[in-house]
């Protein structure tokens, strides 16, 4: 089936199909017998034809000229481009009835008699057919595009999963790791999820630090909200916090003890000592009796050594002790001395009263010729020939009491 010629003022608006037969062909054109005969090339379809004899011009037998071709005009003439299909592929052998030269592929370079031929009727279904291809592929491109973000989100989900943590605070100084001002705190997180993970911390007093172990001191007591931040390399975030409760630095306990120099059996405790904040003092003496505050004494009915013990407890409630032994001496002093010669002079005596007992003593010496002393340990020269020599050693405890003890002793000088 062809398509009609624009130009036909003959063609039907009923496509027809292509016919050629002699008993449908038309009469032949009526020529004189001096007619030049047509040669190949003078009709459209450029086919050479046989001449018709002078003889049979007039015979009702002759066969007609051929139709160069049947025009077809549709309905609604269409002006889609011309697609494959349209013809037939090039080197194929065209139509029964039909010249060479009609598609252009071919050897014969004679022009085209139907340049305004309308397309073949497969034309709107190939069209169709090319539409719902692009249409197709334009929605499979979307489809992956639209599933793109999809995948590459579940790729680095897996990759890096959402980031949990947890952290830990540690005080090594104290027994009961308790928090205290003053004192250096480890903190240590723990990952639960996530994969290259960065910390950066925030400890609550204006202070802040990186990394997943770090240590921090605060200088001031009472509580601290401490906050770690984890971020991952896609940018995932999570927090974990504390409330810390920042103690007071923990009290230390320390004392003194001394007899007192106006009372026998008198022990004067002083504990000014002890640090901590706002504390209070407790005091166990050792013989049943207890007293409170930062300096006290206590008299004890006898002498001996006795276990006492300070207890300071701080505003926080944190507590701190010492016990010392204290020996008490409740009678009074006694005095005793031992002598030598000194070895770089014969007639010189060295003294020591250093086995002497009390509290406080004060050492008075009379060496026998005429001649006094005083201290702990002390040397006196004597004259030669004046043996013996009676020396007195008197001692003087803190509370006044005295006692004293004498020696005989011969100078070999």
């Amino acid at each position: 089936m062809f398509p009609s010629h624009p130009n036909d003022p003959e063609a039907s608006s009923t496509p027809q199909q292509f016919q050629h037969s002699q008993s449908d062909a038309a009469p032949a054109p009526s020529q004189s017998s001096q007619d030049t005969p047509q040669t190949a090339g003078s009709f459209p379809f450029g086919v050479p034809t046989q001449p018709t004899p002078a003889s049979e011009a007039g015979s009702p037998i002759a066969p007609p000229a051929p139709e160069p071709y049947t025009q077809i005009t549709p309905q609604t003439p269409l002006e889609a481009p011309t697609l494959p299909g349209a013809f037939p592929p090039p080197g194929s052998p065209p139509p029964v009835g039909m010249a060479p030269n009609v598609f252009p592929n071919m050897a014969n370079t004679a022009p085209n008699p139907m340049p305004n031929m309308a397309p073949s009727p497969l034309a709107p279904t190939a069209n169709i057919r090319l539409s719902l291809l692009a249409a197709v592929s334009i929605i499979i491109l979307l489809a992956i595009a639209a599933s793109a973000p999809v995948a590459l989100a579940s790729a680095r989900a897996l990759a890096y999963p959402k980031p949990a943590i947890s952290f830990t605070a540690t005080d090594s100084q104290s027994s009961d790791n308790t928090i205290h001002v003053g004192d250096t705190i480890t903190f240590s997180v723990t990952v639960q999820k996530g994969a290259n993970l960065t910390f950066s911390w925030d400890f609550g007093d204006g202070t802040s630090d990186n990394g997943s172990s770090v240590t921090h001191v605060f200088q001031q007591a009472g509580g601290a909200i401490v906050t770690l931040t984890a971020t991952d390399p896609i940018g995932q975030t999570t927090t974990a916090t504390q409330n810390l409760n920042v103690l007071n630095p923990t009290p230390t306990a320390s004392f003194t003890a001394t007899a007192d120099q106006y009372t026998a059996c008198t022990m004067d405790f002083d504990a000014s000592g002890s640090t901590g904040v706002n504390l209070s003092y407790g005091w166990d003496f050792g013989d049943g009796n207890t007293g409170s505050g930062q300096t006290v004494s206590n008299t004890y009915a006898q002498a001996g050594t006795y276990n006492v013990t300070l207890t300071v407890t701080d505003d926080e409630g944190q507590s701190a002790t010492q016990s010392q032994s204290v020996n008490v001496q409740c009678s009074g002093p006694v005095a005793s001395f031992t002598y030598s010669t000194d070895p770089t002079n014969v007639c010189t005596i060295d003294f020591d009263a250093s086995n002497s007992q009390g509290m406080g003593l004060s050492y008075a010496w009379d060496f026998g010729d005429g001649n006094t002393g005083s201290g702990q340990t002390v040397s006196n020269t004597y004259s030669a020939n004046a043996s013996p020599y009676t020396v007195t050693l008197t001692v003087t405890d803190q509370y006044g009491q005295s006692n004293s003890t004498q020696q005989t002793i011969n100078v070999p000088c």
